[in-house]
């Protein structure tokens, strides 16, 4: 029986890029496995592939948000010019 991501206290993830030729430009793909379920996603966006990872770590998706808050605050901050004491 699998687990559910709740029950899972680690992660490790298989993950394979490569870069494609086209007419355009090249770019870059990719393809993630979860090693504990086996659901895997091919993604062709860096943030596909963490929202994947998020599925299975949830910290992860929390630490991000705040990491993203704390970096708008500081930016306003510096917008707003230096604080008066």
């Amino acid at each position: 029986m699998a687990e559910s991501p709740q029950q899972i206290l680690f992660g490790t993830f298989v993950l394979r890029f490569w870069r494609e030729q086209s007419a355009v430009s090249p770019r870059w793909r990719g393809r993630i496995e979860h090693v504990q379920t086996g659901e895997g996603t091919a993604f062709d966006d860096v943030r596909q592939m963490f929202a994947f990872i998020g599925r299975f770590v949830p910290a992860l998706e929390s630490q991000t948000a705040g990491s993203v808050a704390a970096e708008e605050t500081v930016t306003a901050q510096s917008q707003a010019g230096p604080a008066l004491g």
